[in-house]
């Protein structure tokens, strides 16, 4: 299902992200520790907008690139307007053909499935993971 709310070109950078969901748990990536930004943290998968792509399709090409994955159903889950820093909305993703695999070894040393409790322990990527947690805790 795509989003086109907040589909437009915009000055500020957009990153789509994507939570993949999978038998009560979540897929998550530990960062290379040579990452500049928050390296040896947990986090989800996704990237910047290119052009005048909406939302919904980066995730689909981040996911493709960053986890061999073809994303069959995405849900939105929040939107992030942390402007002039970033926008960014985050994706549920139920529905994938094919198995993920870190195909982005320079980005993510390992990926591994969570359950949200477990998640919620981890050393993430940034302080908007509790939002995105508090979310999934209720997302059917």
């Amino acid at each position: 299902m795509k989003n086109e709310n907040h589909s437009s070109i915009s000055p500020v950078p957009r990153y789509a992200v994507g939570v993949l969901l999978r038998d009560g748990k979540i897929l998550m990536g530990k960062r290379v520790k040579n990452r500049k930004q928050y390296p040896n943290a947990w986090s989800f998968f996704g990237g910047r907008c290119e052009g005048n792509e909406t939302y919904y399709e980066t995730l689909v090409r981040e996911l493709q690139e960053e986890l061999g994955i073809e994303v069959l159903q995405a849900s939105s889950l929040h939107f992030f307007d942390q402007s002039p820093a970033i926008l960014f909305e985050v994706f549920a993703v139920t529905q994938w053909q094919g198995e993920p695999m870190n195909k982005a070894t320079e980005e993510h040393e390992v990926i591994q499935w969570f359950l949200l409790e477990e998640a919620k322990q981890l050393p993430v990527a940034a302080a908007t993971y509790e939002i995105i947690f508090e979310k999934l805790m209720n997302h059917k």
